[in-house]
This record gives C-alpha cells, structure tokens and sequence, in this order.
C-alpha cells in the first residue's frame, strides 16, 4: 500500500510558510531496519504517533505500507557546520512498514522543488533505499526524484530493483502536455522495465490528481479525475512475483554510437514555425493529410514521424527540440513531441486541450538520442491508457521508437531523453 506524498501531513508548501510551521508535523525515526525497530504499533508512542499510526495499519492489513511524513534529525549547530539554527534537520520522508508492523526502511527525499528548499533540507549523501520481499525487490523515491540519475538509475541498474513505490505530489499544469503525473508513472515503468506503484496527491483544485499501478508498457489501474476534491481513490492490481533480476547491460557497436539524429549528407527539413512548451520553443512541422510523414529538427536532433489518421481537421504538429528545460527542474532534455492543439492556429499548439476525434491507425515516432535514458511519453484522451495499443522499442542504445494504433484520439505523445 502506497501514501502520496503529503499524504499525512496535507501540503505544506505555501509560498509563505515559514520553517516552524513544519514543526507540529515533524517527528525523530528510529535508526533500525530489517524488522529490528521497536515500533510495532505501540499502545503508547509519545511523539511518533505518525509512525505509530503506520505501523498499525500495516500490521493490522498485514501489508507492506510506505507513507510520506515530516522526518526530524537533531543537531548542534556547535558541532556540525551544516546544522540548521534550529538544531534538527527535517526532511521529506518515505517510511515503509511490513506486515508485523515494524520499520524496514526511510528514504529522504533528495531533488526538492519550489518552496520546499524554504522548510526543508536535502539529505547530504546519496541514498538508494531497497527492501526485498517475498514479492521481489522494492525501490522507493518521492516525485522529483522520479526525473534524475540519482536514485532512479542506481535503483534500476545497481540495485536491481523489480518494482518502484513512488509518493508525489505533481502537478499537471505546469506540464502540460508532456511529463504529466500519469505519463511520467507510465514512462518509468517501460524505460525501466519495472513495476510502478504510483500514489499522487489528490487535489483537483490545484491540479494534482492522477495515480496508477504499471508493469513495465502495461496501466494495470489507474484513476484520473479532476471533478471532485473528495473522490480519492484506492487502486489495486495484480503483480508478478519476481525474484531479483539478472540484466544483461547493452554494449556498443560499430552501428551503435553517440551521435544525433540528423541524417548524414542530407539538408535539415525546414520547419513550418515554433511553438512554446513548458517555457521551450519547439522548431515543428505541420501534419498535412490523412497519410504520410515528417520530420523536423532543433540543430542536429531530429525527429520522424509515420502516420494514417481518420480526420484531418484538427491541427496535429511534430516538435522537435534541444536544450535546458526553462522551468524550476532545469533539466537538459532531447524531446521529439507530437500533439493536438486546440484550433488550426499554429500559435494555439501548447495549450491546454481536452477533447479530440482524432484517431491514428499507424502511428510510428521516432529518432536516435545522444543520451541512451529516453523515456516514452503517451496521452490519450481523457486519460485512457487502456484504449491505446501501443509499443516502446529500442533498436540499439540511442535509438528509440514508439509505435501505436486503434481507434481511441491520442492528444499527445513524446520520445524524451535526458541528459544525466
């Protein structure tokens, strides 16, 4: 079972909330691990009552449980430089439980976002907090983590972990169209070939809202609704067991090397305008007929497009672009993008768009990346990840390729590499 982040606690990242407004939420964890700890649903724990709560959900459902707390570490300013003047460190915290209701293991949130540096402070070293289980090997990280090398790489390729359980509190909005909570849950999983366990906040007002369980290119469950503040949901699925998983890393080739995607020799196609997303400007081409292809470059990264679709009347682009994401993450990204814009006005493509009766039969995005982390970025509408038939591949190191078909309108979809 899986809390979002602020599950608890409720959001406390207010612009103008100061430091102390965190302390009635704070509480000191235990340093025990393994089913060692003493807290295991205690009648009287004075001061750990979050904790305490926890423990005994997860003994009394008899599940492994993570929720996402306030985690207090004392200092003294007079013996450690870095200590903050109120003698503790507080950081965003994933306490996981097992079914005996004892602590297993705490994670600190590492990428703090926004206002949050303001109240909270980032742990000095690097963690990569797994559990083993009779169901496999776990991981754990709190939303902004998800976009980094540390700790979602070394979870996956030096850990070795089978399934990710992930706390967040994202925001839709400010993403719009790609990198949207269920994508990036989705993306995780088939980059990763894992499981994700994904609890977001649930606050429509704020745009917050979308949650799931995935199995690698597979939405087991998932549940979207930004009508109703009160209606949250509990998700469940089946899962294989899996024990840990032996990888065999891809080396390079003679026909497997860093380079982009501009074909060699040839004139780089000319696009048809730019468009704004997420602050970044996107070089595009236009779709034009209910058949055909296209390509754009940003520089030396391009992309490609096949396609067939059943309705030429809505306006659909193909975007290409390179560089450091002009947003709070500043993240150094390649992204090959297709998406619906609202009218036939090229300056519309960007915003916000709900609806579409436009359906793509053959639907073939592609491009090589220099960074071999790409990660696959679908939106159909209303969020029905089960109406599209689709497929990541990834023909060598660099190149990569999403495929898909049917009949359900796909509003945007993505390839995007990042730049560890």
């Amino acid at each position: 079972m899986v809390f979002p982040e602020y599950g608890i606690t409720g959001f406390i990242d207010a612009p103008k909330m100061a430091r102390e407004n965190v302390y009635p939420f704070m509480e000191v964890l235990p340093d025990c691990y393994n089913g060692t700890c003493k807290l295991c649903c205690q009648k009287s724990a004075t001061g750990q009552e979050i904790q305490n709560g926890v423990a005994c959900i997860a003994k009394q459902s008899k599940m492994y449980v993570q929720a996402n707390m306030i985690a207090a570490r004392p200092c003294e300013v007079l013996k450690d430089h870095n200590c903050p003047y109120d003698n503790h460190y507080l950081f965003n915290t994933n306490i996981i439980f097992n079914p005996a209701g004892c602590m297993i293991a705490k994670y600190h949130k590492e990428h703090l976002v926004e206002e949050e540096p303001i109240r909270l402070d980032t742990p000095r070293e690097n963690q990569h907090v797994t559990f083993d289980t009779e169901y496999g090997r776990f991981g754990t990280a709190v939303c902004a983590d998800g976009l980094y090398k540390l700790p979602m790489v070394s979870l996956v390729e030096d850990y070795q972990i089978d399934h990710l359980l992930f706390s967040s509190a994202w925001g839709n909005a400010e993403w719009w169209p790609i990198m949207q909570p269920m994508e990036w849950q989705y993306a995780m999983a088939a980059r990763y070939n894992i499981s994700v366990i994904a609890a977001n906040t649930h606050e429509p007002s704020e745009s917050y809202t979308g949650s799931g369980i995935y199995r690698s290119q597979s939405a087991l469950n998932y549940t979207w609704d930004e009508s109703d503040p009160l209606k949250s949901t509990m998700l469940t699925a089946e899962l294989p067991v899996l024990s840990k998983r032996i990888k065999t890393r891809h080396l390079p080739t003679a026909g497997d090397t860093r380079q982009s995607a501009a074909p060699t020799g040839q004139a780089i196609p000319k696009p048809d305008g730019t468009i704004t997303i997420v602050n970044d400007t996107y070089n595009v081409r236009i779709l034009k007929g209910d058949t055909g292809g296209a390509e754009v470059c940003y520089g030396t990264h391009c992309c490609r497009l096949k396609y067939a679709r059943n309705n030429t009347q809505e306006l659909y682009v193909l975007g290409s672009y390179a560089g450091v994401q002009d947003n709070v993450f500043k993240l150094r990204v390649e992204s090959c993008l297709v998406l619906r814009c609202p009218t036939n006005d090229l300056k519309s493509c960007g915003r916000h768009v709900e609806m579409s009766k436009t359906s793509f039969s053959i639907f073939e995005l592609e491009s090589t990346f220099i960074t071999e982390y790409v990660f696959p970025n679908i939106l159909p509408m209303s969020h029905a990840y089960d109406k599209l038939d689709w497929k990541f591949i990834r023909p060598d190191r660099h190149s990569n390729v999403i495929k898909s078909s049917g009949d359900w309108p796909l509003m945007a979809a993505a390839l995007i590499g990042m730049g560890f």
